[in-house]
């Protein structure tokens, strides 16, 4: 089965064009406008939807015209859509699974540079299929209207040189095959391509956005007391930027879903916040954090989830959580650290470091690969400096290098506060100050398919197959396949079908 996370990591790897990860700069040549004939606002009539539709004719249009929740004709029949290149406006309210009315989206096109005299200007009355906007800037800041619906932006495909500050609105930025926004100069010093502020509400979807310039971040969220704000970023990449790559502080909540962010010199994603449980979370789903020269995720008080994601060569090292509580499942947390850094790495897989009992879950993880500078205080694979008990079940956690400076055992892969059992840990666990070793712990090779080109699933005669806790209910793996098949759930991210 594969997922959009699997077609993100062989499209990054391919480096093709239009692929939404880092294959380069993101400033190069760009493909048509990518945005075809309106053909109608797509709303239609309110009849209901028919049983039936022409699937090798004009079928959209007629499911469209019958019923507007259900826009699309798949296989003979009237459905929601999924993709917005299936609405007649093409834009598709993935949350809803209907197609957006044209007269709600505000259109802009390929070729437009703010400030560029010989590119033409945005005009009052853009937006529309038949005159649409030159620049994404503009589209934000004059023709949105949230009394109207119209808070929906369709950039077609090519290059655009704005920089978006969005405060008080709600914004939903969708891309294509191949958008990319970024400028030559960057936003500045502690600034953010797309910069979001107190009282917006914020989707980018479908974009490549890129940060060149020095302490530049390719997007910022910052809320304010009693005026909380949130970003979505769905299906985009965030790439080459100087400063932290995304940071999300103060009031604000953020969910990165099926997204890239990579080739970045400082930290992947960064959230600090006032604690706000609620209002403070933030959602690391079916994404790709690679190659950037600080840690990968960064997160400071609030709530925080990763699920279904590869955190790989991050110099930084993986993950560090600091008095937030915490989900992490079903992740690749693999060859990050000291041998991925240009200096010294303090962090090798992950890092806790809790004051409180607030929720913490760290299952079905594969941490692998993993370096720290030799003289940390701590094991470059799981490290729990916490005041309670971190509960670390149903792990790989192997081939990881350094750090335990001072420790019983030098070569030990987990140290601190860990409460571990059901897991399948090198060199087995060594009885440490504060560590806990539970039932059901394996030493044994976890036999990955191909550890050499960074593979780390496990092969079918693993003894790590079937090994997990017996009383389990997580019931999908890294890639979405079910879980458990066979006798009981394997150990790490990755379940054998």
């Amino acid at each position: 089965m594969k997922t959009i996370k699997n077609l993100l990591f062989l499209c990054a790897l391919a480096g093709a064009a239009g692929c939404p990860g880092p294959g380069d700069d993101g400033m190069g040549g760009a493909g048509g406008d990518g945005t075809g004939g309106s053909g109608g606002d797509g709303t239609g009539g309110s009849g209901g939807a028919p049983a039936e539709c022409d699937s090798t004719g004009d079928g959209d249009a007629t499911c469209a015209a019958a019923n507007p929740s259900t826009p699309v004709c798949a296989d003979g029949v009237c459905v929601e859509c999924a993709d917005h290149d299936r609405c007649v406006s093409e834009v598709c309210d993935r949350d809803a699974s209907t197609c957006v009315p044209v007269e709600q989206v505000v259109y802009v096109a390929n070729g437009g540079f703010l400030g560029d005299e010989e590119s033409g200007e945005d005009m009052p009355g853009c937006g529309v299929p038949q005159s649409k906007c030159l620049t994404v800037r503009y589209a934000v800041d004059n023709r949105l209207d949230e009394e109207l619906g119209r808070t929906w932006v369709k950039v077609a495909d090519g290059q655009y040189r704005d920089r978006i500050e969005i405060a008080n609105q709600t914004v939903q930025l969708i891309g294509g095959n191949d958008v990319r926004l970024g400028t030559p100069q960057g936003a500045g010093p502690n600034q953010a391509m797309v910069d979001i502020a107190e009282s917006a509400n914020v989707l980018i979807d479908q974009m490549r956005i890129i940060a060149l310039g020095e302490g530049s971040s390719v997007v910022g969220c910052a809320g304010e007391f009693r005026q909380p704000s949130s970003v979505k970023i769905h299906r985009s990449s965030a790439s080459q930027a100087s400063g932290v790559a995304i940071y999300i502080r103060n009031d604000c909540s953020g969910e990165i879903v099926d997204s890239v962010v990579s080739n970045n010199d400082s930290d992947g994603i960064w959230r600090r916040t006032s604690g706000n449980q609620s209002t403070d979370a933030l959602v690391v789903r079916g994404s790709v954090i690679e190659n950037n020269d600080g840690v990968a995720i960064v997160a400071e008080n609030g709530s925080v989830e990763i699920q279904q994601s590869l955190i790989s060569e991050n110099g930084g090292g993986g993950i560090r959580i600091q008095n937030s509580s915490f989900l992490i499942r079903n992740n690749f947390i693999q060859n990050n650290g000291e041998a991925f850094s240009a200096t010294t790495s303090t962090l090798g897989g992950v890092v806790i470091e809790i004051d409180g009992p607030d929720l913490r879950i760290f299952e079905f993880n594969t941490v692998v690969g993993n370096e720290i500078e030799p003289n940390q205080n701590k094991s470059p694979g799981i490290a729990c400096e916490t005041v309670a008990p971190v509960e670390i079940k149903n792990n790989i956690v192997w081939g990881n290098e350094g750090g335990n400076s001072g420790a019983v055992d030098p070569d030990a892969q987990v140290s601190g506060f860990c409460d571990v059992s059901y897991s399948n840990v090198q060199g087995g666990l060594t009885q440490e100050f504060q560590l806990i070793i539970g039932p059901g712990n394996i030493d044994t090779d976890p036999l990955f398919v191909d550890p050499f080109r960074g593979d780390y699933r496990i092969q079918a005669e693993s003894l790590a197959k079937d090994a997990a806790d017996p009383e389990a209910t997580v019931d999908v793996d890294f890639d979405s396949n079910p879980r458990p098949v066979g006798g009981a759930h394997d150990m790490g991210a990755h379940e054998v079908q």
